[in-house]
């Protein structure tokens, strides 16, 4: 397949109940060229489930068949506070983890994840939402990983035409410094 400047990919969140090593070659069949990992609990490819030798073997088979890794997803609490926050961080290191063990490229792995609830409020709580993001994005540098916090701000309590400037807002209190290892996509 030629090269193009856009690749087609597929994730594998749909795909809860498929077998991936059956589902990626009919998605790569389909001309699918890039590929994103569901490291979720309930998946098959959850980093608790894959042990050292299970990630070589999807690693070769993503290889083999030719895809790119987009990113490894989950739908973590990335600004969870309070008791759940060390359990967050547990399962943030697993995936990171994966991402890594399953990356192919030299550069820096791909971990994507909305910031699903439990999150403080947005109004008042901007700056502790800015702060558990760079929390994450300075422990998904030290695997090699790229945090891609997606700000769905509709899940964050934000649900109208201001969005876009919160958007903003929240990318700015990161810090213009920080866009080099941290990624708000």
């Amino acid at each position: 397949m030629s090269a193009s400047p856009m690749k087609l990919g597929y994730g594998t969140y749909a795909m809860q109940k498929l077998d991936v090593y059956e589902a990626l070659p009919r998605l790569r069949a389909l001309g699918y060229e890039a590929i994103e990992i569901m490291g979720e609990e309930g998946w098959a490819t959850a980093p608790d489930l894959m042990d050292r030798e299970d990630r070589k073997r999807l690693a070769g088979t993503i290889r083999d068949l030719g895809f790119d890794v987009s990113a490894v997803m989950a739908l973590l609490p990335l600004c969870e506070e309070g008791e759940g926050r060390p359990a967050l961080l547990e399962r943030f290191r697993a995936i990171c983890a994966l991402a890594r063990d399953l990356w192919l490229d030299d550069g820096p792995a791909v971990f994507s994840s909305p910031p699903s609830h439990p999150h403080p409020p947005w109004d008042g709580g901007r700056e502790r939402i800015a702060a558990s993001l760079l929390e994450l994005a300075d422990i998904a540098r030290d695997h090699g990983v790229v945090l891609a916090a997606e700000p769905h701000l509709s899940r964050i309590g934000r649900v109208d035409a201001g969005n876009h400037v919160d958007e903003r807002r929240l990318a700015r209190s990161v810090g213009p410094d920080e866009a080099q290892n941290r990624a708000l996509a």
